[in-house]
């Protein structure tokens, strides 16, 4: 790539575009694409070096992956994803794109080019969100609980440890569902779920498995003791009334636990 041949090319795009090099990767050229996304309007960010504009990238990071390019021979180029600052120091997901630009009589320069996947990671965390986590609650849901509990498994095998698996199932809920109506009976699964995740501790994994069905894993526990004080925790959350659409309703829960490995050799 000669950089006078496609200079106006450059200025003209619509993505973002960097030239930096050297041993501190100075920017010699930033394109009107890259005011746009760092909201810098007509402010230089000449000079200043590559590793300014992504956050948390090193300059021996940035070396490494330099050296990678280079080592292919020239022919290649690098992808990798990271973030930017723009103007209202907010943090911007990027994708940039690296390859070597040769210029007559002058050492080997890059050319970043930026773009922003700000709806690329919103969409992947919405599918991602759709996988593993209940609709109506927030709640992990079943295929994602059962990868921890299978992971838990795995961990507590090796480091000869114990976890205890909680079941919890809603009384009364069929009933406030036929008098009251589906609506009532998901705002009270809603409020459930607050409660209950509200009062376990921060490594338990909280789940819905569906209906009024939900489960709790506990990892790395120290005694039996400890998984009897957590389902504790969590029947005392049924004390109190829930406010449904102007409705004090109670609803009691029934739990039961088990524990790896007393009661049982597998997940």
């Amino acid at each position: 790539t000669n950089l006078k041949d496609f200079k106006n090319t450059l200025d003209n795009t619509l993505d973002s575009i960097l030239i930096f090099g050297g041993p501190k990767f100075k920017i010699s050229y930033a394109n009107n694409g890259v005011m746009n996304l760092l909201r810098n309007g007509n402010k230089s960010i000449q000079n200043k070096s590559f590793c300014d504009v992504v956050v948390g990238l090193s300059e021996k990071s940035l070396k490494e992956k330099t050296d990678e390019i280079i080592n292919k021979n020239n022919t290649d180029y690098l992808v990798f994803e990271s973030f930017i600052c723009d103007g209202l120091n907010a943090k911007v997901p990027v994708e940039i794109s690296l390859q070597i630009v040769k210029e007559p009589n002058q050492s080997g320069k890059f050319l970043a080019i930026i773009r922003d996947i700000t709806e690329r990671k919103q969409a992947e965390i919405h599918i991602t969100k759709m996988a593993y986590y209940d609709q109506l609650t927030g709640v992990q849901n079943r295929t994602l609980l059962n990868k921890r509990l299978s992971s838990e498994h795995a961990k507590a095998k090796h480091r000869n440890s114990m976890y205890a698996v909680f079941f919890i199932d809603l009384d009364r809920f069929k009933i406030i569902n036929d008098i009251y109506g589906h609506h009532a009976g998901d705002a009270l699964l809603v409020q459930v779920a607050k409660r209950i995740q509200k009062a376990l501790p921060k490594k338990a994994t909280l789940a819905r498995m569906g209906g009024d069905e939900f489960l709790i894993l506990l990892p790395n526990i120290k005694s039996v003791d400890e998984a009897e004080q957590c389902g504790l925790n969590v029947l005392e959350t049924f004390a109190d009334y829930f406010q449904i659409n102007d409705q004090e309703l109670y609803s009691n829960g029934s739990i039961g636990y088990a524990i790896y490995p007393l009661d049982g050799k597998d997940s």
